[in-house]
């Protein structure tokens, strides 16, 4: 019995975890949580930054405006080219029309 309970307590001294120090070179969660805030204060204060330069921007009308154009001159059409367009528009909604109600003939790839 004696033997067994020994066998128990050194299993339980290999399983069991030791006392993490904090102080070892690797683990430092002070530097970890400082790094964390500054990258996170750095972004807040670019984003306040870009928030109030729009906001000054879009107040003097300097950004999101539409120019008008001044040339103000005569619009020209080309007639052949629109017709064609438009034919070409035309024959399409005849033949989706067809195909729509079954008049459709497929041919046979195969031959």
């Amino acid at each position: 019995m004696k033997g067994f309970f020994a066998k128990i307590k050194t299993w339980y001294e290999k399983i069991r975890t030791s006392k993490v120090s904090y102080t070892s070179k690797g683990i430092k969660p002070v530097r970890d949580w400082q790094l964390i805030s500054l990258i996170w204060l750095i972004l807040f204060v670019i984003s306040i930054t870009f928030a109030s330069y729009l906001y000054v921007e879009i107040d003097h009308g300097k950004i999101f405006t539409v120019k008008k154009n001044d040339k103000g001159g005569k619009v020209v059409l080309n007639s052949p080219l629109l017709q064609k367009i438009a034919d070409e528009a035309r024959a399409r909604k005849i033949k989706f029309d067809d195909a729509r109600n079954g008049n459709l003939s497929v041919s046979d790839p195969s031959l």
